[in-house]
C-alpha cells in the first residue's frame, strides 16, 4: 500500500527497435524529470 501523500507509480514504456540513435536521448530525457516515482521501461518489439 502506498502511503498517503505519496505520489502514484507512472511507468513509461518505450517500445523500440532499431531505435538506438534515438533511444538514449529519450530514455535521458524521461530520466531528468522532476517526477520522483517514475519507471522507464524500454522493450524491444520486435516490428
Amino acid at each position: 500500500m502506498i502511503p498517503a501523500g505519496d505520489p502514484p507509480l507512472i511507468s513509461v514504456i518505450i517500445a523500440a527497435r532499431n531505435e538506438h540513435k534515438a533511444l538514449e536521448r529519450c530514455i535521458r530525457s524521461l530520466a531528468e524529470q522532476t517526477y520522483s516515482r517514475l519507471e522507464i521501461i524500454a522493450v524491444d518489439d520486435r516490428s
